[in-house]
């Protein structure tokens, strides 16, 4: 979450964790709080690192300026294997 604060924004990470927790909740039926199994903690952040993709993606349409930062952002996003 740190990094995709300092890359997107306090307000967008506060958006995409509400978001994950949101869908993961399945409406406060699978847990009260913040305090959940290993496995899960891991779609979490998935889950965070796929919504950071998204809005790399979304500033590389806006602007041709983020263009040349494309590769390595997804890259430190998602594991890609040369």
């Amino acid at each position: 979450m740190f990094d995709t604060g300092v890359n997107c924004g306090m307000p967008t990470v506060k958006k995409f964790l509400q978001r994950t927790l949101n869908v993961l909740n399945l409406k406060g039926t699978k847990y009260p709080d913040l305090a959940v199994a290993p496995w899960y903690r891991l779609c979490i952040l998935r889950a965070l690192d796929s919504l950071q993709c998204v809005r790399y993606i979304e500033l590389a349409e806006r602007s041709e300026r983020f263009d040349s930062f494309m590769p390595g952002w997804l890259r430190a996003r998602v594991e890609v294997r040369d």
